[in-house]
């Protein structure tokens, strides 16, 4: 698992501190993304990255990443011609798969690894509006490609990759493997390794970024509400200005195709109630009525089948 950032890599697991302290251009994977000059707009995100790819880390089942690392020894080992090295890295992955099963016995799939993409553009609301309506003027001229390219700057997430290992299937191809392995037929055991490999499962998370920076400032609003006095001015207005930062990065989401009109009518709707309500008793109802509908939100973003 790849720990450290440079421009133009993929962000792995286990790497909070060096996201934070490296720079990542925008569209980091260059065999996925074009690359764009926004790494100081896309610096300012990592820490939610690191987050992210922090909660992910945890759900790793380390064994079933150790049983295909050990799965890959035995390959090699049979591509250069040494099936007795190869059973027994064989038979390690057999104690590992034993061990995930022993923990749970009904599990289809265990992650075993998790990378993270960030993608960010250098423009706000006035710049999306404008390329969106080129790109509608460009696909009534049936010119496709060109309003492509600019729909595909039109982005601002962060996307993790989760990649599973399939139990329902893994440890018999593997005892299967082994079996072909001591008949001697080492092609077809070649084979079945290289199959059972291409059996990895990668699913992938988006979390739109502005939906991640209105979630954070709503909860500095919260913060505020409950740690300054907000008998003075001042201090009442910060909380106004960070609901109204929090409405703007909405507006960014919306206007990017995170979600539909009717998700988003809601969650103004809940700014505008909360805003009514700094200093009062009902300012925690409001609060917790907009942060649930905007957690809410981001689950289905992030898991549309469910």
């Amino acid at each position: 698992m790849t720990h450290n950032i440079t421009p133009g890599t993929i962000v792995r697991g286990f790497f909070a501190m060096a996201l934070m302290a490296t720079s990542v251009n925008s569209h980091a994977s260059p065999a996925k993304e074009p690359a764009s000059p926004a790494a100081t707009s896309v610096a300012k995100h990592q820490p939610s990255g690191a987050k992210l790819l922090k909660e992910k880390d945890k759900q790793l089942v380390k064994e079933a990443g150790e049983a295909v690392a050990e799965t890959k020894k035995a390959l090699d080992a049979l591509e250069r011609d040494n099936p007795k090295e190869a059973l027994a890295d064989l038979e390690v992955v057999s104690g590992k798969l034993h061990v995930v099963l022993a923990k749970d016995a009904a599990m289809k799939e265990v992650p075993i690894d998790a990378d993270a993409v960030i993608v960010d553009f250098d423009g706000n609301l006035d710049s999306v509006r404008e390329a969106t309506k080129k790109a509608k003027h460009l696909i009534d001229a049936h010119q496709l490609q060109a309003a492509r390219q600019i729909l595909d700057q039109q982005a601002s997430e962060i996307r993790i990759n989760v990649t599973s290992l399939p139990l329902g299937e893994y440890p018999g191809v593997i005892e299967k493997t082994a079996s072909l392995i001591v008949a001697g037929k080492i092609d077809e055991a070649k084979a079945q390794l290289y199959n059972v490999l291409n059996l990895l499962v990668t699913e992938t998370e988006i979390y739109p970024l502005p939906v991640l920076a209105a979630e954070e400032t709503l909860t500095e609003a919260y913060r505020l509400e409950h740690t300054t006095d907000l008998a003075k001015e001042d201090s009442r207005k910060r909380v106004l200005n960070l609901a109204d930062e929090t409405n703007k990065q909405l507006e960014l989401a919306e206007a990017l195709g995170y979600g539909t009109k009717d998700d988003y009518q809601t969650l103004y709707q809940g700014i505008k109630a909360l805003k009514e309500t700094v200093h009062t008793n009902k300012f925690q109802t409001e609060w917790d009525k907009l942060y649930k509908s905007l957690r809410e939100f981001k689950d289905r973003l992030v898991h549309p089948a469910k």
